[in-house]
């Protein structure tokens, strides 16, 4: 098992993983999101798990503008674009690669924080299982004026609260 830095030669491999993800847990939100586009356009920064050379999992950080684990009152990093292919659920690659960008995020910007809709019980559940702090609600607009709930969680040890005037999740659909 092995986490590195993304490469655009994986992009075709996560993109059918991508599309399975989202027949099976319905995320990304949208089908039109199923796309190698989507999983570039919001991540400063992005690893893949590999296990037997094969490509099963991706995440990314978005990083706030001036990103500093020293800055006090810094929203952090906000973890996107995780999912993991169901042949390698269960085998602790997923955990993994989830506390791979919790160490990247803190190293980058002294924090980190997510979402996830609430349907998805087994994200929710893994996130708990990882540590993660449930920090409220929060929601996503989609392009048609449709409002759609977000839990938020946030890393052990966060020096986040939370009041998230700060920072939006910006990368859900």
């Amino acid at each position: 098992m092995l986490i590195r830095e993304r490469a655009d030669t994986d992009l075709p491999r996560l993109e059918e993983i991508l599309r399975a993800t989202y027949q099976r847990d319905g995320y990304p939100f949208r089908a039109e999101s199923v796309s190698a586009d989507w999983l570039v356009r919001h991540g400063d920064l992005a690893w893949v798990l590999v296990v037997d050379g094969v490509v099963v999992g991706h995440v990314a950080l978005c990083l706030p503008p001036g990103a500093s684990p020293s800055v006090d009152g810094s929203r952090g990093a906000e973890i996107v674009r995780y999912f993991v292919a169901s042949e390698a659920r269960g085998t602790g690659g997923a955990s993994r690669l989830l506390h791979h960008a919790l160490a990247e995020a803190r190293e980058r910007a002294g924090d980190a924080w997510l979402v996830v809709m609430p349907h998805n019980a087994q994200a929710v559940a893994a996130y708990l299982r990882a540590g993660l702090i449930p920090d409220g609600e929060d929601s996503w607009t989609d392009a048609e004026g449709v409002h759609h709930p977000l839990l938020r969680f946030r890393a052990p040890g966060s020096r986040a609260s939370a009041d998230h005037e700060s920072g939006s999740p910006r990368q859900v659909a």
